[in-house]
């Protein structure tokens, strides 16, 4: 198949989409299928000769012009018209802004359906889309979001939360489910885990969030659990792995709560790197309730670490009682309990570990892109 990837953004940003994105683009080239990308330009030159993909992966760029006028009396955008020569079977949308639009008209031009992929609750993250946040914004954020999914053929969906939430405000596209993915084969626990925590600094035991640095993540919840553990606890340390506008205002936040020298912000870490560094850790904790099917649970599950998170779509995923933990939203107090219970039942912490590496096979990527050529066979011989 010759499939055609649209998206607001892939690497070098990085983030649960982009990292999903290029997870399937390789998967699918292994199986020998051609697959371009279209996205925005990166401020970095030559920045796709940095990647590594197959020969059949093709990346093309364009400037986003999702508020500029001009840009509706364009049958495609320029940077994009490469597409028309490309024949491809399958259009697939993997945001709802401007490179969604420019897959619609492309679509329409081919007489192909329009698949599209719904990732997240955009509306969490508003202010850093339109630069602010109201409940007008938010509503007529959520209204053209829906009202551009209602012009695919069929809506991908990763969580059964999201596709609540979109019919809730108004889809009525059709929608399949098929989880985010992870390449499995990079995420294996090690072995020699005393030598990993030796490396980074890291003692006996640790706790571990990885992810976005973002004041919705809710990052201060876990410095607080942190602080509360730590005159129990001493010797444990927590490693934050992740970069972002929130750094600077944790680092004071945990200053100001006398643990500074107990939580270790690696920065971003990427590849093997970024792998040893949270594989050194015991236990995976997060408190974001914004979360749908966040990739680093995934990951979690696949090095083996035990998750505790706070009530969100993600408990579709934590199994509680057999890979991790569930606690109440905006409670430290039990988040503080549980990853209490975890530290002093070794026999329990080991058990959720073995149980959480075979979760995490479900979500392998030489699994979920069986779903994916399924999906676009099914759609691949209709026109309109």
């Amino acid at each position: 198949m010759r499939i055609s990837f649209f998206s607001d953004t892939f690497l070098p940003d990085i983030n649960s989409i982009s990292v999903s994105l290029q997870t399937l683009s390789h998967e699918l080239a292994n199986h020998g299928h051609n697959v371009s990308i279209f996205t925005n330009q990166s401020s970095e030159n030559n920045i796709d000769n940095d990647f590594e993909k197959p020969q059949l992966i093709e990346i093309y760029r364009a400037k986003n012009e999702y508020f500029n006028l001009k840009n509706i009396f364009h049958p495609i955008n320029p940077g994009f018209r490469d597409i028309l020569s490309l024949n491809p079977d399958v259009i697939h949308a993997h945001t709802p802004f401007f490179a969604g639009h420019e897959a619609r008209k492309v679509a329409r031009i081919l007489k192909l359906p329009l698949i599209g992929s719904h990732h997240t609750f955009y509306a969490n993250y508003i202010e850093h889309i339109i630069k602010s946040r109201s409940f007008l914004s938010e509503f007529l954020l959520k209204k053209e979001i829906v009202k551009f999914y209602n012009s695919c053929k069929i809506v991908i969906v990763p969580s059964k939360t999201i596709a609540e939430n979109l019919i809730k405000n108004g889809l009525t596209a059709p929608v399949s489910i098929i989880p985010n993915s992870i390449d499995i084969s990079k995420f294996k626990p090690s072995a020699q885990k005393d030598i990993l925590k030796k490396r980074c600094g890291l003692p006996e035991f640790s706790l571990v969030y990885f992810g976005k640095i973002t004041y919705e993540k809710r990052i201060h919840e876990l410095l607080k659990v942190f602080a509360l553990l730590s005159p129990k606890y001493p010797k444990i340390k927590l490693s934050l792995i992740g970069d972002g506008p929130e750094r600077k205002n944790l680092e004071k936040f945990a200053k100001r709560l006398n643990i500074r020298d107990k939580v270790i912000f690696f920065g971003m870490l990427i590849d093997q790197n970024f792998i040893d560094a949270v594989a050194a850790n015991d236990i995976f904790i997060t408190a974001s309730d914004t979360e749908n099917q966040p990739l680093p649970i995934f990951e979690a599950m696949a090095l083996g670490l035990p998750q505790i998170v706070a009530k969100s779509p993600i408990d579709e995923y934590v199994e509680h009682g057999t890979t991790g933990l569930i606690t109440e939203r905006y409670s430290f107090i039990e988040l503080s309990k549980e990853i209490t219970k975890l530290i002093e039942n070794p026999t329990l912490r080991q058990k959720m570990s073995e149980n959480s590496q075979k979760a995490a096979q479900k979500y392998a990527i030489e699994n979920i892109v069986l779903e994916y050529e399924k999906l676009y066979n099914d759609f691949i011989k209709i026109k309109y």
